[in-house]
């Protein structure tokens, strides 16, 4: 039998006044183990990179292939597990029928972009990243509307050079329509938790 998460809740409640607090623990818990690759190695696409604005890191960009795969009904515990599940429910999500990728955007913090030259109710950033094996590939990020003809829609189509993924907070992210590599999905989460982990263990030991 399967509870929603008020009903957990609202379990929780009858044995601690911090219900909220061993969930989320009982989540990080889940996070860190590690995927049984022996079972099965999801060697499928996964990469994340950076956005930055006047040189801070404000937000970061998820791209990962997991519909028609086998494995779509993993998709959440998969993403959780490398994202965690804090960020996982935080993050922006939306699907390209043009790659076949989900992609989750997640806002560290409020930033604003600069304004196109052409229209300054319009924001615009053109910058790139670096895929899994150091290629560099060309993005940019839009939001705003212009009543310029046709310039809002060329940083929201999917014509031409780019491949856009758009979401409900007016952000739209396009990628020139390359070939990129990212990393195999297992291992790469795997990877991630070891590092989480690590990381635990010297707070544990800091705090102390």
């Amino acid at each position: 039998m399967k509870y929603t998460e008020a009903q957990v809740l609202d379990i929780l409640k009858l044995v601690t006044d911090q219900p909220e607090a061993i969930l989320n623990k009982w989540s990080n818990q889940k996070d860190n183990e590690s995927l049984n690759l022996k079972k099965y190695s999801y060697p499928l696409f996964l990469l994340t990179f950076p956005i930055i604005v006047n040189g801070e890191e404000v937000a970061t960009m998820t791209l990962a292939q997991l519909q028609n795969t086998g494995v779509d009904g993993q998709r959440d515990s998969l993403m959780s597990k490398y994202l965690t599940t804090d960020v996982y429910n935080k993050s922006w999500l939306t699907f390209s029928h043009e790659t076949y990728k989900h992609a989750y955007l997640y806002i560290h913090k409020e930033f604003e972009l600069p304004t196109h030259p052409e229209d300054d109710r319009f924001h615009v950033l053109h910058s790139s990243f670096l895929d899994a094996d150091g290629k560099e590939v060309k993005y940019r990020m839009s939001y705003g509307h212009s009543e310029i003809p046709g310039l809002h829609t060329s940083y929201v189509s999917d014509r031409g050079d780019w491949r856009s993924y758009r979401f409900d907070n007016d952000v739209t992210i396009q990628i020139e329509a390359i070939n990129f590599s990212g990393w195999e999905m297992g291992e790469k989460i795997n990877e991630v938790i070891k590092v989480r982990l690590r990381d635990q263990k010297i707070d544990l030991v800091t705090n102390e």
